[in-house]
């Protein structure tokens, strides 16, 4: 309702400092003064919908669907909702998470640090990148994570050759990933080739 409603207005009035006088809320068969609560509450609410499973925009991430490791109550954007219609609301979702930003609203956002990283632009140092490109997987897929630190450190564990490659990883390790709404991407051209020693 609040997407319809205020989605097609200019944005210069989310960037408004008299935003709370521009938009007039009214609670039915509830009659209320607005004091700055009622408004606040407004907007936790709208935030609160966009997180719960009514709308497919954000998942759950494989953390949280696996039960393993940090994170397991955020979510991420869904990579699969790209219809003209989710991308507005992608849009608008943006304008709500920039409105709480400019006003200090303490909103529900439960992103991964990832995201917000990415909002603020703080990945430019490529040191940095390294770090966080490691601790975002765990955030994120503690799974994945753990197996790509396993081959990663399999020489350490005693692996010293594709028959010990394969004893420890099987020979169905390919070159694909899981995307967080599970679908499977190609990490290479030829995905079929299985990752070898």
């Amino acid at each position: 309702q609040a997407f319809r409603s205020l989605h097609g207005r200019d944005h210069r009035l989310f960037r408004s400092a008299q935003l709370q006088q521009s938009i007039h809320v009214t609670f039915r068969r509830s009659p209320v003064v607005d004091a700055g609560g009622v408004f606040r509450e407004t907007m936790s609410s709208i935030i609160e919908s966009v997180f719960s499973d009514q709308i497919s925009l954000l998942i759950p991430t494989p953390n949280q669907t696996s039960g393993t490791g940090l994170g397991q109550d955020l979510v991420v954007p869904n990579p699969d909702a790209t219809t003209p219609l989710e991308i507005r609301m992608f849009e608008f979702l943006g304008i709500m998470l920039g409105i709480a930003i400019r006003n200090t609203f303490p909103m529900p956002f439960r992103f991964p640090e990832l995201i917000y990283r990415r909002i603020l632009r703080d990945d430019e140092s490529s040191e940095l990148v390294v770090d966080h490109v490691e601790q975002d997987l765990r955030q994120v897929d503690q799974v994945a994570y753990d197996l790509l630190e396993a081959v990663r450190k399999c020489e350490s564990e005693g692996v010293t050759n594709q028959d010990e490659f394969e004893e420890m990883f099987g020979s169905q390790l390919l070159w694909t990933t899981n995307s967080v709404s599970g679908a499977t991407v190609a990490l290479r051209k030829n995905v079929a080739t299985p990752v070898r020693f």
